[in-house]
């Protein structure tokens, strides 16, 4: 009798228990919710276009507050800010998927691109004071990354097709005839500098005329040289 009884309360307990367990984590076909479906290539594309239509318009919409930051790259200052003409409207994605469950899609989003810069200047005041910007056409790519459901910038690059200043109140092809001398202290840093605004323009800056091509080679001289660059001598 004892033994029917505790067999009894036995039952009742784990009958408890089962309820407990199944009102603490549920049943889906029991709650009538059914599993989200899985995210296609599609959702993501569409996701990217998206975060990328609103970083378009908040460079549009801070473009002044971009044209008064002072950029500094040791040992220059300048101002730069940029403008995309059609918005985000002429937007191409390239998305290709990688072999990783944490970032499973990597994406490259081209779009067109002014990009507006004034020359280098080594002090900051004569920064501040330039309000001629060299206008850049061209095109940008952005890398992206999906990493763990979340669309990150990796990199970017733009590729100028025509560089133009304004004078007399229209835009023409820039003519680089400004010249400055290259101090021997300064010859380590000439290679950086051409690195530098190769990459903020786009394309080198360093030119050659047709009569320093004729001039035959000479030997080594005392350090300091003479060659063109975009600086705030104009």
């Amino acid at each position: 009798m004892r033994l029917t009884t505790c067999a009894r309360h036995a039952a009742v307990v784990l009958l408890a228990l089962a309820l407990t367990g199944c009102a603490l984590f549920g049943n889906e076909k029991g709650t009538g919710k059914a599993l989200p479906a899985p995210k296609t290539a599609q959702n993501w594309e569409a996701e990217l276009r998206v975060l990328v239509r609103n970083r378009v318009e908040t460079a549009m919409n801070t473009k002044e507050e971009q044209c008064n930051k002072i950029i500094p790259r040791d040992p220059y200052f300048f101002r730069k800010y940029d403008v995309y003409p059609s918005g985000a409207d002429d937007m191409k994605v390239l998305m290709q998927g990688k072999e990783s469950q944490s970032a499973p899609y990597v994406a490259d989003v081209a779009l067109s691109k002014q990009q507006f810069t004034t020359r280098l200047h080594r002090k900051r005041a004569e920064a501040e004071a330039d309000t001629s910007f060299l206008r850049d056409t061209g095109s940008e790519t952005i890398t992206f990354e999906l990493r763990n459901g979340h669309w990150t910038r990796v990199g970017s690059i733009f590729i100028a097709e025509k560089s133009e200043e304004k004078i007399n109140g229209e835009w023409v092809p820039v003519k680089e005839t400004a010249k400055r001398t290259i101090a021997s202290e300064e010859e380590k840093a000439n290679g950086w500098f051409k690195r530098t605004w190769a990459k903020i323009r786009g394309k080198s800056d360093e030119q050659t005329t047709d009569k320093d091509k004729d001039k035959k080679p000479k030997k080594a001289s005392a350090p300091g040289s003479s060659q063109n660059f975009r600086t705030g001598t104009r």
